[in-house]
C-alpha cells in the first residue's frame, strides 16, 4: 500500500520534509497547503502533486493517510485534533504544543483514535546518537552520574518574527525552538525527570516575549543530576552539546558528531572535532535525519505499532521546558509527576 503525504506549511525547514519524502518508496506526496499559497502553488509545481487552498480541503482527500504540520506550535491545537477525527496520521514539528494541558488532550485523543502521532525529534536517528543509546544499553558507561546540555547558539534580531517573538505561538524561546532536540536525546538517554530551578530571561534581543537565554538544574528520578544552558545570544554561536557522564565512562555529542566516548570497560577511546549541524543558519539541517524519522513514522503505520518518537514522548519534553518556565517564574524547584 503507498501512504499518501499532505504537508501543510512550506517554512524553512519544508524542503529538507519534502526531499525526505520522495526517497521513500512507498510513500507518495499528494498535496501541500500554506498560509502563503503561492509559495505551496510553487512547491506544488516543484514537486509535482496537488495543492489546497485551505488545511480542511487537504484533510477531505481520501489519498492522504498522513499529514505533516510544518506549522508554528500555537496552531496545533486546533489541527491535530480535526486531523486525528478525519482518520488521518500525523508528524508534527516540535514543539508538539505550547501548553501541557492542551498537549495531554490531544494526546487522549490520538489513543482513541488508534492514530499515530509522533513529533519531529530526527536527532534521535543520527548515527551518532545510536551509538550512544547502544553504548548505554551495553552499561560500558556504568552507573549514571550526571548530564550537561549545552545549546548556546546565537540569532540575530531580525530572526525573531511574529511568530517566534511569541510565546503564545512558539511554545517559548530558546528552550523549545533551539534547545528542544538537545534536551530530547538527554531525556531519551537519562529517563525522567523529578524536578527542576531555573532562571530565565531576555538579554540578547528586544520586543520579543520568549526567553534568549536559559540556565536550569534537573534531577532525575534516578538519582542523578543535570544542567541545561541555554542562548541565542552567545555570537557568534557554539555547535549544541551533550555530555553523559559516568562512572565507568562518559560519552559526548557535539554538532551532532560523536566528538568524545572513553570507557574502563571496552577500553575504546574516540576524540574528535566537531562538525555538522550549523548554529547559526536554522535551515541546515541533515535530510538523511529526517528521512529515518519518517521510515520509523510510516513503518510503524504499516505495522499498527508505536513510532520511537510518540507525542507521549514529545510531552514529556515540553513539560519540562514549561516546569522551567515556572521555576523561574515563581523562584521555586518545581516537581514533575
Amino acid at each position: 500500500m503507498t501512504i499518501g503525504i499532505g504537508v501543510v506549511g512550506c517554512g524553512t525547514i519544508s524542503k529538507a520534509h519534502f526531499t525526505a519524502i520522495k526517497r521513500i518508496p512507498q510513500v507518495k506526496l499528494v498535496g501541500i497547503t500554506s498560509k502563503d499559497l503561492p509559495k505551496a502553488k510553487r512547491a506544488a509545481e516543484e514537486y509535482q502533486c496537488k495543492v489546497y487552498q485551505s488545511v480542511s480541503e487537504l484533510l477531505l482527500d481520501p489519498e492522504i493517510h498522513m499529514v505533516t504540520y510544518l506549522t508554528p506550535p500555537g496552531v496545533h491545537q486546533e489541527l491535530i485534533i480535526p486531523t486525528l477525527e478525519s482518520g488521518k496520521h500525523i508528524l508534527v514539528e516540535k514543539p508538539i504544543g505550547t501548553d501541557i494541558g492542551k498537549i495531554k488532550v490531544f494526546l487522549q485523543k490520538a489513543k482513541e483514535s488508534d492514530r499515530v502521532l509522533s513529533c519531529i525529534s530526527q536527532h534521535r536517528f543520527d548515527p551518532a546518537s545510536q551509538v550512544v543509546l547502544a553504548k548505554l544499553n551495553q552499561g560500558v558507561l556504568g552507573k549514571m552520574t550526571g548530564a550537561n546540555c549545552l545549546v548556546n547558539w546565537y540569532r540575530e534580531q531580525s530572526y525573531y518574527n511574529p511568530w517566534r517573538s511569541s510565546r503564545s505561538q512558539a511554545g517559548g524561546g530558546v528552550l523549545a525552538i533551539q534547545a528542544y532536540h538537545t534536551i530530547d536525546l538527554m531525556l531519551w538517554y537519562m529517563g525522567e525527570v523529578a524536578s527542576v530551578k531555573a532562571y530565565t530571561d531576555r538579554i540578547g534581543h528586544e520586543g520579543i516575549d520568549v526567553e534568549d537565554i536559559a540556565m536550569a538544574c534537573i534531577r532525575f528520578t534516578n538519582g542523578t543530576l543535570g544542567v541545561i544552558s541555554a542562548t541565542t545570544s552567545a555570537y557568534p554561536g557554539y555547535s549544541a552539546k551533550l555530555d553523559i557522564f559516568g562512572t565507568q565512562g562518559s560519552v559526548t555529542i557535539e554538532g551532532d558528531e560523536l566528538t568524545y566516548y572513553h570507557s574502563s570497560i571496552d577500553q575504546e577511546k574516540i576524540t574528535a572535532q566537531a562538525k555538522g549541524e550549523s548554529v547559526a543558519d536554522p535551515s541546515q539541517v541533515s535530510v538523511d535525519s529526517i528521512l529515518g524519522q519518517y521510515q520509523d513514522v510510516i513503518r510503524a503505520i504499516e505495522t499498527g505499532t508505536q513510532p520511537l518518537v510518540t507525542g507521549e514522548e514529545a510531552g514529556k519534553v515540553y513539560a519540562l521546558i514549561e516546569a522551567i518556565y515556572e521555576s523561574s517564574a515563581t523562584g521555586k524547584e518545581i516537581k514533575l509527576n
